[in-house]
């Protein structure tokens, strides 16, 4: 990441994250003095039963599976 900015470098990070299968998506949000420096993320929405992009500003559904 050597010769980013530090927001280049936050999207490559969460890129690099979503590569390596942390998630199905990765969303990052900053604000810096009551102001949004940096939004974004990437991945899949949902994958069954079709797959659906995740759009930056989605709605994560979440819920415990340990619980169910």
């Amino acid at each position: 990441m050597e010769g980013k900015s530090g927001w280049e470098s936050l999207g490559a990070l969460l890129e690099e994250g979503l590569a390596q299968g942390a998630a199905p998506a990765i969303e990052g949000w900053v604000a810096h003095r009551g102001r949004r420096v940096f939004h974004g993320g990437d991945g899949w929405a949902q994958w069954e039963p079709e797959r659906e992009p995740f759009h930056v500003g989605m709605f994560f559904d979440l819920a415990s599976v340990t619980k169910a």
